[in-house]
């Protein structure tokens, strides 16, 4: 299913997985809805669902691309905070780019059966979940939740859903039980205990959830597709800093044109993977 793995075939999801994995834990992206844009989505969820069927190759492919995410989630958690004290205005536009630069790519996935007006209707209730949530954020109880197994299970599990469901940004929901933080410092100062709780929570969620997604994009795949968008949509305006500076737009613009591009490079390279 997956093809030979060679080098560029290792680089090119290896990179994937790094974008994915920061976009997992900044505010308001989606990891999964990049995932789909990319090109890589159908590809993670095939592997897991025919993780029996095809073995070394699921294995091989899950395991490059965890990796690399793993990396991503290291990386940008080690500079996250920092940044976001002193570059919050500068790193958000940039990211709203990604995600500009990540819908043409992601819109022809949706419309790839045809487009019936009916799509509007699941994309308009996301799109209402999607700002009621943000909305909670904005809101949310300063104090930090505790520690425990039980909680950082549900941060696991919160992560999942954030990985599967395109448009569900896993960092917002974790921000409002007040364990984004943990999380963060989880991976940066790499707890192992605390790490094992919290793909043990992925883990599970994951393999309960993952035929249903799959299902659904299967099934019913634009109206999936615009619900996903419905969620993207929330999650921009949630994070809409407000245009300040000539730099707002430069950095918006640098970040639209790198994802698109690089989605077009990567999505030419996923080809290789089915034959």
């Amino acid at each position: 299913m997956l093809g030979v793995f060679n080098l560029r075939n290792f680089l090119n999801t290896a990179v994937c997985g790094f974008i994915i994995g920061v976009a997992a834990i900044t505010p308001g992206l989606s990891g999964s809805v990049l995932a789909i844009s990319l090109g890589i989505y159908p590809k993670l969820l095939g592997s897991v669902m025919n993780l029996r069927k095809d073995f070394k190759p699921s294995v091989c492919f899950l395991g490059i691309f965890a990796m690399g995410a793993l990396l991503g989630m290291l990386v940008f958690g080690v500079v996250m905070k920092p940044l976001l004290e002193n570059f919050e205005r500068s790193i958000i536009w940039l990211f709203m780019g990604l995600i500009a630069g990540s819908i043409p790519s992601f819109m022809k996935e949706a419309t790839q059966k045809g487009f019936k007006m009916a799509y509007i209707i699941p994309m308009l209730v996301a799109f209402a979940v999607g700002v009621f949530f943000t909305t909670l954020t904005e809101h949310r109880l300063t104090a930090v939740a505790d520690s425990s197994p039980v909680m950082l299970f549900a941060a696991g599990a919160i992560l999942a859903i954030g990985a599967i469901v395109p448009g569900i940004s896993s960092s917002f929901v974790l921000m409002q039980i007040g364990m984004y933080d943990k999380l963060i410092s989880s991976f940066v100062c790499f707890n192992i205990l605390d790490m094992f709780w919290i793909s043990l929570g992925a883990g599970i969620i994951l393999l309960a959830t993952i035929k249903l997604i799959n299902l659904a994009f299967e099934k019913l795949h634009g109206y999936a597709h615009f619900a996903a968008f419905g969620f993207l949509l929330s999650s921009v305006v949630g994070v809409f800093p407000g245009i300040e500076h000539i730099t707002d737009i430069i950095l918006f613009v640098t970040g639209a044109l790198l994802i698109y591009a690089f989605g077009i490079v990567t999505k030419s390279k996923n080809k290789n993977f089915g034959r």
